[in-house]
């Protein structure tokens, strides 16, 4: 409403006619709530992705330049050298002792500016089942994300087919208004002129009488008007219209698939079916995968690296260019108790959700009775109101023959006009729970796909 205020006035749009199946649709397109979830999905794939990418090296490129206060050295001090040749066929003649520095020695190691680049590669080798437990994660939590959407859409389905109903509902009422408010202006037309002819069979009373009918019955079609105008506009927003958009429904008709099951076969179905269960088993296999993620870090790591190291031959004792692999084993000996309180944590999150996952079958359960309740009293009081719809429209049909032969007053007429449209109001309303109530049951039982065939 109030982005319509904000707009301001403009040319309003004609009311485009809607199949219940056509709603649905459009909302499974357009809804921000479905378009949120499928992004959910989305960065739900794009963790999985991340999650695979562990299994895979790693290969970096390291380039820079250091400049040391003065070049790097390795420096011996006066006899920290020995060579000793006496040994040796050659020089072990004339060389019978060993030959020891007599000053320091300085031998240069690095010049001071050193250039290099490095290609590095890691592949993990084993990691206590981490990466496979941070797969395993993403993986269910991709399915969590997904089961998600499916109740998100479901949701929106179901809003989609209660303010249909809605919207038929004030369609049909306000039909009704507008054709008992004919039948009383006729009534009242015909009194007056017997009025304003003097005849006895209608006097001053008569005639006001049947005046103030017809304004009231007028007051209450204006406010069946007003009732279908928002009901239009709720159904608009449940279906995710922009504002400014116009819908109707194409067919004035209340939809009432046919179930044959029970509520036993209903809570059963409901269990299988429903797309919260499906979520939160998802979720509870993620944790037990997280608990084996955080359980891992009790393990050593173990990892193959290789590189190629390239410099100017700033690096005394090379060429200007290495290749070095090594296998590389890491265990954590102490890390201040974070692992056992991060596996506890993980162990204590995966028991809520089991628990939260009992509970949802219980209130699944309960609320799927509760439905199948509500649906059999609906279906109850609308036998009777077809009942007592068939007792008005007989009633009506003998007044008005009695009012033509003169055996009755008009007072009589306008009662069983009433009399007869109460009726049917009640009668369509109670249709309208009953749908109502169907729907409830089919969204409980997790499955709506009836109301999205056929047009």
């Amino acid at each position: 409403m109030l982005g319509l205020l904000a707009s301001g006035p403009a040319r309003a749009e004609p009311e485009r006619p809607l199949t219940l199946a056509e709603a649905i649709r459009l909302a499974q397109r357009h809804h921000a709530l479905v378009l949120s979830a499928d992004a959910d999905v989305e960065r739900a794939s794009a963790r999985v992705a991340r999650a695979r990418s562990g299994f895979l090296p790693r290969i970096s490129l390291t380039a820079g330049s250091i400049l040391f206060e003065e070049a790097q050295s390795y420096r011996i001090p006066p006899g920290g050298m020995s060579i000793d040749l006496s040994s040796d066929p050659l020089f072990g003649a004339l060389l019978k002792q060993p030959i020891t520095n007599p000053k320091e020695l300085s031998i240069g190691v690095t010049n001071r500016w050193i250039n290099f680049g490095l290609v590095s590669l890691t592949q993990p080798l084993f990691t206590g089942g981490m990466i496979l437990s941070y797969h395993r994660m993403a993986r269910h939590g991709r399915d969590a994300a997904r089961s998600g959407r499916e109740r998100q859409v479901h949701e929106v389905v179901h809003t989609v087919i209660r303010r249909y109903h809605d919207a038929v509902l004030a369609s049909r009422l306000l039909e009704l208004g507008e054709r008992v408010l004919t039948r009383v202006r006729a009534v009242h037309s015909v009194t007056a002129r017997v009025h304003e002819a003097g005849s006895p069979k209608v006097n001053r009373l008569d005639y006001l009488k049947s005046k103030l009918t017809a304004a009231t019955v007028a007051g209450v079609v204006e406010k069946l008007r007003e009732g279908r105008r928002l009901a239009l506009e709720g159904l608009r927003f449940a279906i995710g219209l922009e504002p400014g958009q116009r819908v109707r429904p194409a067919k004035l008709e209340l939809v009432e698939p046919r179930l044959g099951e029970g509520c036993e076969a209903g809570v059963a179905r409901a269990l299988r079916s429903r797309p919260e269960v499906a979520q939160l088993e998802s979720g509870v296999k993620a944790l037990r995968a997280g608990v084996g993620a955080a359980w891992s870090r009790y393990l050593p790591d173990l990892a193959l690296t290789a590189g190629y190291l390239i410099d100017d031959k700033s690096i005394r004792f090379t060429d200007g260019h290495t290749f070095y692999a090594a296998l590389v084993a890491r265990f954590t000996l102490f890390e201040g108790l974070h692992t056992r309180a991060e596996v506890a944590e993980a162990r204590a999150k995966l028991a809520s959700l089991e628990h939260k996952r009992r509970y949802l079958a219980s209130g699944i359960s309960a609320q799927v009775r509760k439905a199948c309740i509500e649906r059999d009293r609906a279906g109850a009081a609308l036998k009777l109101a077809r009942e007592s719809l068939a007792d008005a429209e007989e009633y009506l049909a003998l007044a008005e023959r009695s009012y033509q032969a003169d055996l009755i007053g008009f007072d009589e007429v306008f009662k069983a006009q009433l009399a007869e449209a109460l009726a049917r109001g009640q009668e369509l309303k109670l249709r309208y729970d009953l749908a109502n109530a169907l729907a409830d049951w089919s969204r409980d039982v997790g499955d709506l796909s009836a109301y999205s065939r056929g047009d």
